[in-house]
């Protein structure tokens, strides 16, 4: 039969992993596992993937939008701007600047395992 304890910890709602709570974590937890250190990189690498998929599809959409776009504006800076304000100019920044920050914290994640790493060697 099963602790209490332990069939309490099993039936929590389980938090899901997103972007912007690893981000919160990394910001308020201050030591973290390297099991948790290990899953964080999984999922954000995952994501990224994902991401990076979802932002190639927009990439090959983007010189056909473009090029409608050039035919009505004087010069290629508006017809950029232009671009940039319409659904897929927005997600393509969206989803730059979400990758950006992937990569930025999958790096903080590998200093932090390398740390650890060095720590259960009796290096620092």
């Amino acid at each position: 039969m099963k602790a209490a304890k332990d069939f309490l910890q099993e039936n929590q709602p389980k938090k899901e992993l997103t972007i912007e709570r690893i981000a919160e974590i990394l910001k308020t937890k201050d030591e973290l596992t390297p099991q948790e250190v290990m899953k964080f990189r999984e999922f954000l690498a995952a994501e990224y993937f994902y991401l990076g998929m979802e932002l190639a599809m927009i990439l090959m959409k983007k010189p056909e939008v473009w090029k409608n776009i050039r035919k009505s504006v004087k010069s290629d800076r508006k017809a950029d701007m232009e671009y940039d304000a319409t659904e897929w100019g927005k997600k393509e920044i969206v989803l730059k600047m979400k990758l950006k920050g992937i990569e930025k914290m999958l790096s903080a994640l590998r200093s932090t395992l390398e740390i650890q790493q060095g720590e259960a060697m009796n290096l620092y």
